[in-house]
């Protein structure tokens, strides 16, 4: 108990340095465009002392992601090690309807675990496997909260061609504004902005996937179960940050009233509803 009551004091101070680090991350990326043409012309000891400074400024940001990855790392693996940690088949007629809602002929598996290292929901869309962390079945035991969870996992798998291009094509706009920016400019500053915008853009697509699998299952189900979800998870958590892979819970609440203000998103006959 001490530990997780360490672990969620430590989470929220992350949550709340994170729209810092998007500042820097972002006064990072625009000093190596705008002084960063520039430096070439100037002295020496002025070229040193920009170089730190943009280096230092984007070591934060960086120092951050890589916190970020570490913790995919440790999910992804624990997820295939989970044998290690008892894991049950969920299956319903629920869990099957929900699927083919979302635009699935095979239905993805589904599996609640009592993985520490899993605390949230996650897709492993390779092999079309959701797990579930017990506790959140317990904490959302109503299918009008728990299908529109696995509508928004669901949807991860239907669209992870679309997200894949997307951060392949991410990747291209990157490659070519950084060569664009090295023939400008020394090869250091070029290969900052690299990494940061690189970084940036992930995110960006990261965010824009989340975006789009909330809507999926809102269209399929109904907004009105994710919207539940989120409000008690914004509640609990006292915060309203995002991360460089989820976009803030506010801005996904506000997305999904909207379908309800427009008349969008609504449940078809026969839906989801409990």
């Amino acid at each position: 108990m001490a530990a997780q009551a360490l672990w969620r004091e430590f989470e929220y101070h992350i949550r709340i340095a994170f729209r810092h680090l998007q500042m820097l991350h972002v006064s990072a990326i625009i000093l190596c465009i705008v002084p960063g043409v520039f430096v070439v012309h100037l002295p020496a000891f002025a070229q040193s002392a920009f170089l730190f400074a943009v280096l230092a400024l984007a070591s934060l940001p960086v120092l951050s992601l890589l916190g970020n990855l570490k913790a995919m790392a440790q999910l992804a693996l624990s997820a295939f090690s989970g044998r290690r940690y008892r894991t049950e088949r969920y299956t319903s007629e629920e869990v099957d309807v929900t699927a083919h809602k979302v635009g699935l002929k095979k239905v993805p598996k589904v599996f609640l675990t009592e993985n520490p290292q899993i605390f949230s929901p996650f897709t492993l869309t390779f092999t079309r496997t959701v797990y579930v962390p017990q506790n959140w079945h317990a904490k959302f035991p109503s299918p009008r909260e728990f299908m529109p969870i696995l509508g928004h996992e669901f949807s991860h798998v239907k669209s992870k061609w679309k997200n894949r291009l997307e951060v392949f094509a991410a990747f291209a706009l990157v490659l070519v504004l950084a060569v664009i920016l090295a023939l400008q400019t020394v090869m250091l500053v070029a290969q900052i902005f690299e990494v940061l915008f690189a970084i940036y853009m992930v995110s960006a697509v990261s965010w824009r996937n989340e975006f789009r699998a909330d809507r999926k299952s809102a269209d399929a189900l109904g907004p009105e179960g994710l919207i539940s979800v989120f409000e008690q998870l914004k509640a609990e958590s006292g915060s309203e940050e995002g991360s460089y892979t989820h976009p803030p819970l506010e801005d996904r609440i506000n997305r999904l009233m909207k379908l309800l203000d427009t008349g969008k998103g609504k449940c078809p006959p026969g839906g989801g509803r409990a």
